[in-house]
């Protein structure tokens, strides 16, 4: 099984390579550069293991495979870390480019109504509202839609204030579609999910005590603060420290540790 290197970054005398194993991504950590690499994964059980650690030439790689970007898993270990802007830039968006077009196709393939048209509620000519997969029933007590705009917005860090309108905007559709099932402004969460789970902006909106909610209270951006933050300072997002949840094997957290920051 071969690894394939897309991207390179230099950290601290250390080396995080970017690529694919079997077309998933994949991250090497490794305190030497890596210029071509073939490892011999025939004795590992690649779908049933998500990191390992190697020996080449007396030196030691550990390899992580992603095979979907985040997945509450309740077995997960979660941790919390705070990323700046120096390693977004640096270390997180450099990921986020290389996974981008496997992790994003699936909603580009709805906007441009290729697939999944019944999701479609609102199709405007700036974004589009669509019914999230976990509101199958049509019933209030599971109310949950995502309004994604047509803007090249990844995550929060991309907003400026000149996205506020449009924000409102998509706010107020969501809000006009929750009272045609009978619920009421009062009743509804907006937020964005950081880090998402995948990498096109794009606002949840749902009932209050809807059954999927989490606990995972730092990963929940909620829109109204996100305006506030806007309003104050246009790249609020951009320059800030932005603390989450994460489980511990994840490929950001091991991007963020501090043996590789």
């Amino acid at each position: 099984m071969e690894f394939t290197k897309n991207h390179i970054v230099e950290n601290n005398n250390k080396y995080i390579i970017f690529g694919q194993i079997k077309d998933i991504c994949t991250v090497i950590f490794s305190k030497f550069e890596i210029d071509t690499i073939k490892l011999d994964l025939s004795t590992t059980q690649f779908d049933n293991e998500d990191y390992w650690t190697f020996e080449i030439d007396n030196k030691k790689i550990n390899v992580i495979c992603q095979k979907e970007h985040l997945k509450d898993n309740p077995k997960d270990k979660y941790i919390t870390i705070t990323e700046d802007s120096e390693n977004y830039k640096n270390i997180i968006l450099p990921y986020i480019n290389n996974i981008y077009k496997a992790n994003t196709k699936w909603i580009f393939d709805i906007l441009n109504k290729k697939t999944e048209i019944d999701k479609i509620l609102l199709n405007d000519t700036n974004f589009m509202i669509i019914k999230d997969k976990i509101w199958a029933d049509n019933t209030k007590k599971n109310f949950y839609v995502l309004a994604i705009p047509r803007l090249d917005i990844k995550t929060i860090r991309d907003l400026r204030s000149k996205h506020i309108d449009i924000l409102l905007q998509m706010r107020d559709s969501c809000i006009k579609i929750a009272s045609e099932h009978n619920i009421n402004d009062n009743e509804l969460y907006f937020f964005f999910h950081y880090h998402p789970s995948f990498y096109h902006l794009h606002l949840h909106c749902c009932i209050i005590n809807h059954p999927s909610l989490t606990s995972k209270y730092f990963r929940c951006k909620m829109l109204d603060t996100v305006l506030v933050n806007l309003k104050h300072k246009s790249n609020y997002y951009r320059d800030c420290n932005i603390k989450f949840e994460i489980p511990e094997k994840h490929i950001i957290a091991k991007l963020l540790s501090k043996d590789n920051c």
